[in-house]
């Protein structure tokens, strides 16, 4: 179903931004925007796919638009991704029915980068956005995605798919789980909550069994940060661009 806000936001990035970034990507028939940065730097690192929070869009200048513009000038190219949105009053529980066209919309992100043969890809989601990354890595594991950014990822003790804890207790590419300091209160739980996993990481990368060797897990609060990180998105930036350098070296 088209979705009225979804238009006319993509009706407005299309009036508003450099004519280059806009890619128009189609699942399932249905043609949706995508925001495409290359990397500007001599050395290529690979490309984020990005995913923005609840009844938002790609260009959303909390976390997910500083991120887009700055990652290319070290060698990352960003796709920003419009995911399919619901109208501001829906409860967060209703985006679950969204969820498998959320799932082929990223998954025609990943056939564009991966036809442009950048690699490693990784997918980076804000709120509601790192929890239908996570979703769509454990439907798709076979997909390619090399690792998850997670920026404030969304906690509810009743629904079960944005149950954080649960999701990312089992998770099979490496993760970096950030949050703020003074973020909100079912993010803050949640990331309380998920500190367990710290150790968990810990203790299966000094296993000698195999079976229990599991993908590296890291935790960052960004001190001093609310949930928009107004003010430091400087430090976002470090704070990501030095994990990736850890994990994939390159930059």
């Amino acid at each position: 179903v088209e979705n009225k806000q979804e238009t006319q936001w993509a009706l407005l990035l299309k009036k508003n931004l450099n004519q280059k970034e806009i890619v128009t990507l189609t699942a399932n028939t249905q043609q949706f925007l995508a925001l495409f940065q290359a990397p500007r730097s001599a050395k290529i690192a690979g490309a984020i796919i990005m995913l923005h929070g609840q009844a938002a869009h790609p260009d959303w200048p909390d976390v997910i638009q500083p991120l887009r513009e700055k990652l290319p000038d070290y060698g990352w190219a960003t796709l920003s991704v419009q995911l399919p949105i619901l109208a501001k009053s829906k409860p967060v529980k209703d985006y679950t029915t969204l969820q498998n066209t959320a799932n082929q919309r990223i998954q025609a992100a990943l056939v564009l980068l991966k036809s442009k043969k950048y690699d490693p890809i990784i997918i980076l989601g804000y709120e509601l956005g790192a929890n239908t990354a996570y979703h769509f890595i454990t439907k798709t594991p076979k997909s390619g995605i090399k690792a998850l950014i997670s920026i404030s990822m969304l906690h509810s003790e009743t629904v079960n798919a944005y149950n954080s804890v649960t999701a990312l207790s089992d998770f099979s590419v490496p993760v970096f789980d950030i949050y703020a300091y003074s973020d909100r209160i079912d993010i803050l739980k949640g990331a309380k909550k998920r500190k367990m996993l710290v150790y968990k990481s810990r203790q299966a990368r000094k296993s000698t069994d195999a079976k229990k060797k599991r993908p590296s897990y890291r935790q960052l609060e960004i001190e001093g940060a609310d949930h928009r990180f107004s003010g430091y998105e400087n430090r976002l930036l470090k704070r990501i661009r030095s994990w990736l350098f850890t994990q994939f070296g390159k930059k």
